[in-house]
């Protein structure tokens, strides 16, 4: 009886509970994603494509597609000012973002804060570029990223090897220029380095390359970043990793719950930021409540390849192509049993390399090390023209960080206006 009696109140319970978690669960999930869209109102820019971003803070975008040679299809946008003097600007720029990034890294603070936007109100034709593997490079004429494993076995070498170049000649000729600007972040610096010491023709393509925080060997790199790079090198000498996507989008739930309760989400996100980038002083010299927005577009993707070769650059300290861990692969995609090393020294030549380089770097930058940055300015001596150690600086805080204008942004653009009045003058004079 007492059994009887217990099972019952089991069974009671047990039906009150479903009925009333089946009739308040709808009820409570509707008022969730009613409070959800209610806070994406407050703050659009959470999943806005870059073109909505610009658009929003009244600059002219269009999306253009570049097909590589081997095949991914990649959006690049072109941002314009709506005060431009003309129709054609004369001067032609290319933006790169970095390693997990994509184009948004540019347009995402207020028009004094933003690279792109500094730009084209100097009459500068800004393009966006995008690296197979982000957000907008998930696209191929025959592999289907979401299924197809084919698809993500890249790394930087194969950004370099077509991505860059495809890019620059496609904006040559939508633009009419023999000669570009180009802007690159990060691992958007280190495709360019790589990819002129290999083909001179890209490097008389480009007038300037303005590099901010630019990388080479990760040596000395201090962020405890360098332990998973280690780990992933050291599991892929037993273990084949499978290709794929590296990383997961952080959920959008997850993303405003974080951006209205600051306390614990301000815990999560100054580690990341502290761990992969460094510090710098005032405020992290950033914009609070863009913080959540430059993490939805931060994390646009990259592949596991990807990962590898920079843990293999990081741990065995050379700058090489990607190794197959397989003398027979090695040989098939080299024609040798290793992996071939990059020689970036061949791009410090003024006589067959006409690019000027300006460098940014960070003092407080905990992936570039003050090593690293002297080696790459010894090895480019020759055809650097600038060089700047920005102080209080981290790695990310040359997209994001609100000073990032006095110290870079606005050098770059007086650069730029210079040469173009210089050319002009020879021009007229001529």
């Amino acid at each position: 009886m007492y059994c009887f009696s217990g099972v019952s109140q089991i069974l009671v319970s047990s039906t009150i509970l479903f009925f009333g978690l089946y009739f308040t669960i709808p009820a409570m999930i509707h008022h969730l994603n009613k409070y959800l869209v209610t806070l994406m109102n407050d703050n659009p820019d959470y999943l806005a494509t870059t073109c909505e971003l610009a658009m929003s803070r009244g600059y002219h975008c269009e999306t253009h597609s570049v097909t590589t040679q081997d095949g991914y299809i990649l959006d690049i946008q072109r941002v314009l000012s709506p005060n431009r003097k003309s129709r054609s600007p004369k001067k032609v720029a290319l933006l790169m973002h970095g390693f997990q990034c994509d184009s948004s890294i540019w347009v995402q603070n207020q028009p004094n804060q933003s690279l792109a936007y500094i730009l084209a109100d100097s009459d500068i034709d800004v393009w966006l570029g995008n690296l197979r593997g982000s957000f907008y490079g998930e696209k191929h004429i025959t592999h289907n990223s979401a299924v197809d494993s084919k698809f993500w076995e890249f790394s930087f070498q194969q950004m370099a090897q077509y991505d860059l170049p495809d890019m620059v000649d496609y904006i040559s000729r939508i633009t009419s220029s023999e000669k570009i600007y180009y802007i690159g972040h990060s691992m958007g610096t280190l495709i360019a380095f790589l990819q002129m010491s290999e083909d001179k023709s890209l490097a008389n393509k480009i007038e300037y390359a303005f590099m901010l925080a630019p990388v080479h060997t990760l040596t000395d790199m201090k962020s405890p970043f360098k332990y998973f790079l280690r780990t992933v090198y050291n599991i892929g000498h037993y273990l084949p990793l499978p290709s794929g996507r590296f990383g997961v989008r952080p959920p959008l739930d997850f993303l405003i719950w974080a951006s209205h309760y600051p306390l614990p989400s301000r815990f999560i996100i100054e580690g990341v930021w502290l761990c992969f980038s460094g510090t710098s002083e005032h405020a992290l010299n950033r914009n609070e409540t863009n913080v959540i927005s430059y993490f939805t577009h931060g994390l646009a993707g990259t592949s596991v390849q990807n990962v590898r070769h920079f843990a293999q650059i990081y741990t065995e300290q050379t700058l090489s192509k990607f190794d197959f861990k397989d003398s027979r692969v090695n040989k098939l995609h080299y024609n040798r049993t290793d992996s071939p090393k990059y020689e970036i020294e061949r791009v410090n030549d003024p006589e067959k390399v006409r690019t000027k380089f300006v460098m940014f770097w960070g003092d407080r930058d905990w992936l570039v090390s003050e090593w690293d940055r002297k080696k790459l300015q010894e090895k480019l001596k020759h055809v650097t023209v600038y060089s700047k150690v920005c102080e209080n600086f981290s790695h990310l805080d040359f997209i994001w960080g609100l000073r990032a204008s006095d110290c870079a942004y606005l050098k770059i653009r007086e650069f730029i206006n210079q040469h173009q009045k210089i050319t002009a003058n020879i021009k007229h004079t001529i």
